[in-house]
């Protein structure tokens, strides 16, 4: 399945898969685009001398976003090149926070103990001290099922 866009006056293509093809304006021919990556890892196109990343296309394109959403487009499986529609969520600034890598815990120098804490709605939730690292680490993943649930 795909879904036609409009981008700055350029015809796309856009399929289920990710695959982003282009309309060429003078010749009408179609050709893949060719995904480039940006400093962060995300594929973008070329459209008018602007740069646009590719999921946020396809996302518009499948409608899981507007053109003025203030959603971000999340990569369920955390793989920035996987673009497949099924693999592309909308969330809150807040939530796609949640999605990261950030363990939570960090080492207390004046305590000589593992403290762990939990961030949430911009506020910083002290999940206590530890001996233990691991004991930490557990409090951190305890709290994350409890504080950071993203949607399905």
């Amino acid at each position: 399945m795909f879904q036609f866009i409009k981008i700055d006056n350029t015809n796309l293509i856009c399929y289920q898969n990710g695959t982003i093809l282009r309309q060429h304006i003078r010749s009408k021919k179609w050709s893949v685009c060719e995904g480039h990556n940006d400093n962060r890892g995300y594929l973008t196109i070329g459209i008018n001398k602007r740069w646009y990343k590719c999921h946020r296309v396809i996302a518009l394109a499948f409608k899981i976003i507007d053109i003025h959403s203030p959603y971000e487009i999340d990569h369920r499986d955390r793989n920035k090149k996987n673009n497949c529609v099924f693999n592309l969520r909308k969330l809150t600034n807040h939530q796609n926070k949640f999605n990261t890598s950030a363990k939570g815990i960090s080492w207390c120098k004046d305590r000589n103990k593992w403290e762990a804490k939990i961030q949430l709605n911009g506020k910083t939730i002290h999940l206590g001290r530890f001996k233990i690292e691991e004991e930490a680490k557990q409090a951190y993943l305890d709290a994350k099922k409890v504080y950071h649930t993203l949607p399905v």
